[in-house]
């Protein structure tokens, strides 16, 4: 991790604990005509973020200052700040306000969002990343078809892991499902604990909503 990432992952830790912000909770969202929640910001390691990022930058077909970078459950911001100091442009929303607050206070180059991950529109985004967002697999299987639906042609998603119902109709013995080879590269990547796909071209949703 750069020396720029530790005094982030530092000046994280006082912030959360100034504000009681550890393990907030579980966060409450209305999704469908029902209550659902989501995790409270989750840590995560900054090292591994920063060196994914930047290799997957490397994925998206245009120059690294015109990627525009999303994280989805920002929490405090750290990691758009850190996509921001290498050159991206930097934008995260989170469910709970106080965060928000806090990430709009603090990182004053990057924009920061309150809204429900579901509901948010991701087309203009080239590098989507997001740590454990809900606490159901069946929602995590929604926002992951959702994004993809948005995402433009070369657009790239990171995360921690995809959902079981995604790796069940994405992959079989032998990688990515030959139906959806034209449709998701998986570029094989060393990247610890986080998987990255890219959208190669548009496909039909529902082509993946009925393996769930």
């Amino acid at each position: 991790m750069s020396n720029f990432g530790e005094v982030i992952r530092q000046l994280e830790d006082f912030v959360l604990a100034e504000n009681d912000l550890y393990g907030a909770g579980r966060v409450p969202f209305e999704h469908e005509g029902e209550t659902q929640y989501g995790y409270p910001y989750v840590r995560s390691s900054h090292r591994l973020f920063e060196e994914a990022a930047l290799v997957c930058s490397n994925l998206i077909p245009k120059p690294v200052h015109d990627i525009r970078f999303l994280e989805v459950g920002c929490g405090l911001g750290t990691k758009c700040e850190i996509a921001r100091q290498h050159g991206m442009h930097a934008t995260g929303f989170d469910l709970k306000s106080e965060y928000v607050t806090l990430a709009r206070q603090i990182f004053l180059d990057c924009t920061f969002l309150e809204a429900n991950a579901l509901e948010f529109d991701y087309g203009e985004f080239d590098l989507v990343y997001y740590h454990v967002p809900f606490f159901d697999d069946r929602l995590l299987f929604q926002l992951e078809l959702r994004i993809f639906s948005h995402l433009p042609i070369g657009g790239v998603l990171l995360v921690t892991n995809f959902s079981q119902a995604f790796q069940r109709a994405m992959y079989d013995s032998d990688g990515i499902r030959t139906s959806f080879r034209s449709v998701f590269f998986d570029p094989g990547l060393e990247l610890g604990d986080l998987q990255v796909l890219q959208k190669k071209s548009i496909f039909d949703v529902q082509s993946l909503a009925g393996l769930s």
